[in-house]
């Protein structure tokens, strides 16, 4: 390489860096604009139950809820029941099963009223969601908001729907 070419090539590399010094500059100014942005808008504050570990949080969710069919069983924690709910009327029932011969098989009605009939009875209009407690879900009218504690269990006594009623202001 000749004295003109080692020339010309630091010609180029110090013009280069006069190029990345000022577009640094220009990245650095970008830089804190930014954080001076972000440090003035307000943070939404996470949610401290969210789980960490991705299968926990599917195992936590429900299942989807805008499924086009009349009848949806539902998991529980008991390993051996499940819920079976009319999504038209809001009908209940428990399903208990076993693996033993000889055990009990029953579907077993928790609710055998119909909350909606006639032209109200639509497909999907009703859900369950589960509550911390295994024996419990919230069964929901989709269309109208109403809620009702389910109540499943292995004795009668402990099979039940109730509506959860508005509160009143004073009654907090």
């Amino acid at each position: 390489m000749t004295d003109m070419e080692i020339v010309r090539r630091l010609e180029r590399l110090e013009r280069d860096y006069r190029r990345m010094k000022t577009i640094g500059v220009t990245a650095a100014v970008m830089v804190a604009a930014l954080g001076l942005m972000a440090a003035r808008r307000p943070v939404r504050p996470q949610a401290e139950s969210f789980p960490l570990d991705p299968l926990e949080a599917l195992q936590l969710s429900p299942p989807q809820q805008q499924l086009p069919v009349p009848f949806r069983v539902f998991k529980t924690a008991n390993l051996w029941n499940q819920l079976l709910l009319n999504t038209m009327d809001g009908r209940v029932w428990q399903i208990a099963f076993t693996v033993d011969r000889n055990g009990v098989r029953a579907l077993v009605p928790i609710n055998s009223t119909p909350l909606v009939t006639g032209k109200d009875a639509l497909v999907g209009r009703f859900t369950l969601y589960p509550t911390d407690n295994i024996w419990t879900f919230l069964l929901v009218d989709q269309f109208s908001g109403e809620v009702w504690q389910c109540q499943f269990g292995i004795e009668d006594g402990y099979r039940w729907l109730k509506p959860i009623n508005l509160a009143s202001q004073g009654s907090r």
